[in-house]
């Protein structure tokens, strides 16, 4: 969601943006991919309500399993970490207006492809939450835009490559 949140930002805030990047950002529709359990349950309605009461471990668990491809990442520890993050005052109500459809994953017409900021693009291979080819069609749509997946990588590439995720972004930052 961060990365649809920058997109827009700097699309309507262009001035004050000089560089942008998405990290296996939403912007486009949903291209068949399996998604989370997790964000499942979140956005059907009625059974969606639940989580307003219980987060179980084993959903936290079975969603970090779905963002990294890389399943040595999930570890208690994690799973403690994010389980943590979702329980804290306010999470759980805000996730839910979002996935009730205040956030949208539709293609804004006509608006991605108007984005002039410097962009780099960066992907995990095996992202199973948001299709590679959304990253393709991002950058097709912003006109010299960079873009870089990273293979065998799934919807975090920050937390599986972060060393490769890094020289990425400095590379970016620093080549004026």
């Amino acid at each position: 969601m961060g990365g649809a949140i920058a997109w827009n930002y700097a699309l309507h805030n262009p001035v004050a943006v000089s560089r942008l990047i998405l990290i296996d950002a939403l912007g486009y529709p949903s291209r068949g991919e399996s998604g989370s359990l997790g964000f499942t349950i979140a956005s059907t309605p009625v059974l969606n309500n639940l989580l307003l009461f219980a987060t179980p471990k084993a959903l936290v668990r079975k969603s970090l399993e779905t963002i990294y491809y890389n399943q040595d990442r999930v570890t208690d520890e994690q799973v403690e970490r994010f389980h943590d993050m979702a329980i804290r005052e306010g999470n759980r109500e805000a996730a839910l207006k979002i996935f009730r459809g205040s956030f949208k994953t539709s293609k804004p017409k006509g608006q991605i492809d108007q984005i002039r900021t410097p962009t780099l693009i960066l992907w995990g291979e095996k992202d199973n939450l948001i299709s590679v080819e959304n990253a393709r069609q991002f950058n097709q749509d912003i006109r010299g835009s960079l873009l870089e997946i990273y293979p065998n990588v799934g919807h975090v590439p920050m937390e599986e490559v972060p060393g490769s995720v890094s020289r990425s972004i400095l590379s970016f930052v620093l080549n004026k």
